[in-house]
């Protein structure tokens, strides 16, 4: 977007409005909705970079795909901070050590979980394997884009949310008055506090791909 002051109204209109459905979320009924709007609206504000750098279009397709399937979106966002770093050398590291954590997550839940690990487990272990990679790799990047490394923190402790709800009872038992659960069992939806913000933060970070 080359006209700065028209980048700097579009987005506080889209921060305000990303925030006005953040309360809507949090505290109105039947929010299923409004959340399926504020997603659209984070893919429609990124669709607004014609710039045609390989960055943008991949950070572009990862909220396509965040609609479809989180693992894609997460692919995504690793080719791009791939692209940011000029040594070939350590662009092979990152892919060894990504291939390594996968495959230790997934033993990590073999091991644990034993008999009650299904597919289910395992694609949830190597994507929050693929999260975790992502959030260090992106604070290892800090300084290229601070915005996507602070909204990639936020994925990660929203999942964690998600996550936990989904695993207590299932897979994992814990007690009701341990933090775990409480994090879980929130009386407000805690993942959406941390989600909403984090798209927005990766969706306004598009512009330091665009330098």
């Amino acid at each position: 977007m080359e006209n700065k002051k028209l980048y700097y109204t579009l987005s506080a209109l889209f921060i305000s409005a990303e925030l006005a459905l953040l309360m809507c979320i949090l505290f109105a009924p039947h929010a299923e909705i409004t959340c399926l709007w504020a997603i659209i609206l984070v893919l429609l504000y990124s669709l607004l970079f014609k710039n045609k750098n390989t960055s943008v279009l991949l950070m572009q397709l990862a909220f396509v795909f965040t609609l479809a399937t989180f693992f894609v979106a997460q692919t995504l966002y690793f080719a791009k901070m791939l692209l940011s770093i000029k040594a070939k050398k350590y662009v092979a590291d990152n892919i060894a050590i990504r291939i390594i954590l996968l495959g230790c997550a997934i033993l990590l839940g073999w091991l644990v979980l034993k008999e009650k690990l299904d597919y289910v487990a395992i694609i949830s272990l190597a994507y929050f394997a693929s999260l975790i990679h992502n959030v260090i790799l992106a604070f290892v990047l800090f300084k290229k884009s601070p915005m996507f490394a602070i909204g990639m923190l936020l994925f990660l402790l929203c999942d964690i949310v998600v996550g936990l709800n989904s695993a207590i009872g299932t897979y994992i038992s814990v007690p009701e008055n341990s933090i775990w659960y409480l994090i879980a069992h929130a009386p407000f939806n805690l993942a959406w506090t941390f989600y909403l913000p984090s798209q927005t933060l990766l969706a306004l970070s598009i512009k330091d791909a665009t330098k």
